[in-house]
């Protein structure tokens, strides 16, 4: 006959722990790589539309020569390092200066001061000449570039599969262990 003791019911803590561990790892790693990224939408030049996966858009809060360096300034901090690279490839759009905006001829590449602040260089690592003055636009990295470049310790790139992994593994582990 059925027993309705509470004596009789256990609670399998262990694997109960397992599993909000894993969950929290896949969260984690999920919120890691889907905060660096933004769809966008556009349209081509035969009416198509088309959507496309890029890295996140900074806001630019300036652009000024200080002391012969060209330097960036972000609205807040930018969260990029220079992983593994003493700069790398940006993409600048909306300052209004023609030698600011990149297309497929004029390339920029960054390398980080500090949280804020970036000193612009050609594309080949360079720094800029001129004075070049700017109060608004956007910097945007390609999808690949923005993962590698975030991260403090680990760049998002190496973790966030690390995190995404363990926490499909641990489900894994955890169906078979019940």
């Amino acid at each position: 006959s059925p027993s309705f003791s509470l004596d009789a019911c256990s609670v399998r803590w262990l694997l109960l722990v397992g599993l909000f561990a894993c969950f929290l790892s896949l969260v984690s790693g999920l919120t890691l790589v889907c905060s660096q990224l933004q769809i966008a939408w556009g349209s081509g030049s035969t009416s198509s539309q088309w959507c496309r996966l890029e890295g996140r858009q900074i806001t630019v809060m300036d652009i000024s020569t200080v002391g012969g360096q060209v330097v960036l300034t972000t609205c807040g901090q930018h969260k990029l390092n220079a992983c593994y690279r003493k700069n790398f490839r940006i993409h600048l759009s909306g300052t209004g200066h023609y030698r600011l905006d990149t297309s497929e001829t004029l390339r920029l590449r960054a390398r980080v001061i500090n949280d804020e602040k970036m000193e612009l260089l050609d594309d080949a690592g360079n720094a800029l000449s001129g004075c070049l003055e700017a109060s608004m636009g956007t910097l945007t990295l390609s999808l690949a570039r923005t993962l590698l470049h975030t991260g403090r310790l680990i760049p998002t790139i190496f973790l966030a599969p690390i995190l995404i992994a363990a926490g499909l593994g641990g489900f894994i582990a955890c169906a078979l262990y019940s």
